[in-house]
């Protein structure tokens, strides 16, 4: 499959970035679409199935390792690589734990741009790839990142009602607080977000500093997301 069969995705919140890197990879040959936030990432990825994606780290409302955790959940082979203006090796260890190809640094090199990207398709398989991420539902399993303690057990299959049934279900299986029952992408963001901030919470045993840190904003930032969620960071503290 050559180049410009290869559909890229790029995620990020910056207009001048968004044009910046459609127009060098379009050169390369690649076919480029563009989203300027987490939820039109994945109205895009619902119409085509991206064969990479490109993903800046911090974006208002939904970041980017919220949306590469909910593009993995449905595409687990999908390579995806984080952009960040406020790189360092704890924040790139911190970033392949939470399941991403690679990690880049803003301003970002020519050649080390394209580089990356020839490296992560060529790493990938593409064979037999669903053409959209509801089609994924019923072909690709959803890979669950591993947690500090035990979790509820989980379907070993992403549910074929697509992205918001799958999170809805994740969700109340693990009793988390229940989400207004919206069918739309505003529900998919809200269930994301709190699957992800659950998982920060669990990993970290209700550290609100330490998940702040795995999540790249600040701990006021996470508090307040916390709450915003209905979700109490004490709870997740293991008891003497």
């Amino acid at each position: 499959m050559s180049s410009s069969d290869k559909l890229i995705l790029v995620v990020d919140d910056e207009e001048s970035m968004r044009h910046y890197l459609k127009k060098t990879l379009a050169r390369e040959g690649y076919d480029v679409v563009v989203a300027q936030d987490g939820p039109e990432a994945l109205a895009l990825a619902q119409e085509r199935s991206p064969d990479f994606a490109f993903v800046d780290v911090r974006m208002p409302g939904m970041d980017g390792v919220a949306v590469m955790r909910t593009l993995r959940a449905n595409l687990p082979r999908l390579p995806i690589v984080l952009m960040t203006g406020h790189g360092s090796v704890q924040h790139a260890l911190a970033a392949m734990k939470q399941g991403a190809t690679d990690y880049v640094t803003k301003p970002l090199r020519l050649d080390a741009l394209v580089s990356t990207v020839a490296k992560a398709l060529a790493g990938a398989s593409s064979s037999e790839r669903p053409r959209t991420v509801r089609d994924a539902a019923s072909v690709e399993p959803a890979q669950a990142s591993p947690v500090a303690r035990p979790a509820p057990s989980q379907s070993a299959e992403t549910p074929e009602r697509g992205v918001a049934a799958w999170l809805r279900e994740r969700a109340d299986d693990r009793g988390l607080p229940s989400a207004s029952p919206e069918d739309g992408l505003r529900e998919v963001v809200r269930l994301a977000e709190m699957t992800y901030v659950d998982e920060l919470l669990r990993m970290t045993d209700g550290n609100i500093s330490r998940a702040a840190e795995l999540a790249g904003i600040t701990r006021p930032n996470m508090h307040r997301k916390i709450l915003d969620l209905g979700l109490d960071a004490n709870a997740y503290r293991k008891q003497d």
